[in-house]
């Protein structure tokens, strides 16, 4: 037996590879608190997700993924606590990328992501400092011109 039977359905008509992500993620349904997941792969129609609450097939959800935010879904299938789900419109060109090379880091002892802050070299803070510095200084020039 061909061990790519065991890896997709017939029916799969995905028209794009999935790509793993890996990342936590939010679920939303109508009036429940937001819960957090696990987003497993994701294409620009849709994603795999790991659930806390088993979802019917049809049930409509919000993802939130990081680098896209939150997208609208319809349940398609599951299994166990893994659900497969349809975006109801495709994602815009470039979301997969960056959802995989968002700068999204979990917080310590929390499912929720947070945004790391980027960081700036020394170099670059000095000239910054240096400018704001500096301008100080001219609008003091300035201002002795002006009365003198």
């Amino acid at each position: 037996m061909n061990i790519n039977a065991h890896l997709y359905r017939q029916d799969d008509r995905r028209t794009e590879d999935r790509v793993a992500v890996e990342r936590t993620g939010t679920l939303r349904i109508a009036e429940y608190p937001p819960e957090p997941i696990h987003v497993a792969d994701l294409t620009r129609d849709g994603c795999r997700i790991d659930a806390p609450v088993p979802l019917a097939p049809g049930t409509m959800i919000g993802v939130g993924i990081a680098g896209i935010g939150v997208v609208s879904a319809e349940i398609r299938w599951r299994n166990g606590s893994m659900h497969g789900c349809a975006f109801t419109e495709p994602l815009r060109s470039g979301a997969v990328t960056a959802a995989v090379l968002s700068n999204v880091h979990p917080f310590p002892g929390s499912a929720e992501p947070v945004a790391a802050s980027p960081k700036s070299s020394v170099g670059a803070s000095s000239a910054w400092l240096f400018a704001i510095a500096a301008s100080g200084w001219g609008v003091v020039a300035a201002l002795l011109w002006a009365i003198g």
